[in-house]
């Protein structure tokens, strides 16, 4: 077991936060934020794990948010120091909004809380040229995540879609458990069948030769709602909950992977426009100070096909193991289809880049 099963073995997990009038008037009060206006306008703005809410408050605009319990101070602290120090340089991230006494956070039982601006903006990466538009902000955010120097230690995430094989495997076991709990019902029955799918396919990958990988900083979460827009161009990027130090192609391929399940989410993984991720990985190089190698092109359909299998494996932490798995179940067949294809994706992304 590695320190983030063993880190999530020590702490409760606890449900997705709701919305109570009690929590909304403790925030009010930490932060001096007046009159919370148009209670029944408030608005939930998504998040897997963690709970965003937008306010409107006499201070203007803002977005509360409220973790799970595995995330302790010094991990939101940490994420803070980052956000912060990567504002200080340039990239258009948002920094939290600082409490009449000085701090940036709320202890509220056994959860943490923050708030921080509300960003304007046309909305997130939802067409070809906003993905696009996002590889070189991608590849500029690494440049900076490289440089950046943090005042406190750097304290790594507990929670990642970015599974190692022994955190895989950990909770793979651990949402078997859960689904082998529930009603015995056809839908239990499907997410049993896709439990071993994911665990076939991820030894198949494992076994697979991998180049050593260019590891720092990451975004770990790089996609969609997470990069903001107006028109083609990226005004913010949110969202560092997952921030750690890793494998620098797991955030393109996520980001590459995001594009087509948002974008052809309807449409056979062999009927995809797969060029797309040229245009994708020669955008990111166009910023990035250490262009993508060709070993890492040779790698990348394989990272994008663990990320659904990551999905089935996480599936324990939700409030609903069982549909939680059956909304990724037709992503494994994707994964499938980028491993049985990585020889020549990677070929056509090679060529096209040169």
């Amino acid at each position: 077991m590695d320190a983030i099963s063993t880190t999530l073995t020590a702490i409760p997990i606890g449900p997705r936060a709701a919305i109570s009038p009690a929590l909304l008037d403790d925030v009010r009060d930490a932060w001096g934020l007046g009159t919370i206006a148009d209670l029944a306008g408030l608005g939930d703005v998504g998040g897997t794990y963690n709970l965003n809410v937008r306010l409107q408050t006499d201070r203007g605009d803002v977005v509360m948010r409220v973790y799970r319990p595995w995330v302790r101070p010094e991990r939101l602290a940490a994420i803070q120091a980052l956000r912060e120090s990567l504002w200080q340089g340039g990239t258009p991230v948002i920094t939290p909004l600082i409490r009449p006494d000085g701090t940036t956070m709320l202890s509220w039982g056994d959860r943490l809380i923050e708030v921080e601006p509300w960003v304007s903006s046309d909305g997130g990466a939802d067409s070809w040229e906003r993905y696009q538009a996002a590889a070189p902000q991608l590849g500029t955010l690494h440049v900076a995540l490289r440089q950046v120097t943090l005042p406190i230690p750097f304290v790594r995430a507990p929670v990642s879609n970015v599974l190692s094989e022994a955190t895989f495997v950990d909770w793979l076991a651990r949402t078997q458990a859960a689904v082998d709990a529930a009603p015995p019902d056809l839908l239990r029955f499907a997410a049993l069948h896709a439990i071993a799918e994911a665990g076939r396919l991820r030894q198949r990958i494992a076994a697979l030769p991998r180049p050593a990988p260019i590891v720092h900083l990451t975004h770990g979460d790089f996609a969609h709602d997470n990069v903001r827009y107006f028109g083609p161009v990226p005004v913010a990027v949110l969202d560092f909950d997952f921030a750690d130090h890793r494998d620098r192609l797991t955030d393109v391929a996520y980001l590459a992977y995001w594009m087509f399940e948002h974008l052809q989410w309807d449409v056979p993984a062999a009927a995809r426009d797969w060029g797309q991720v040229s245009q994708l990985l020669r955008g990111f190089d166009s910023t990035a100070d250490c262009p993508l190698t060709p070993d890492e092109i040779r790698v990348l359909p394989l990272l994008m096909a663990t990320i659904p299998l990551n999905w089935v494996a996480e599936a324990w932490l939700m409030n609903d193991p069982v549909a939680a798995i059956g909304l990724v179940t037709p992503q494994l067949a994707t994964s499938a289809w980028l491993l049985a294809n990585q020889a020549d994706l990677a070929a056509m992304w090679s060529s096209d880049r040169l």
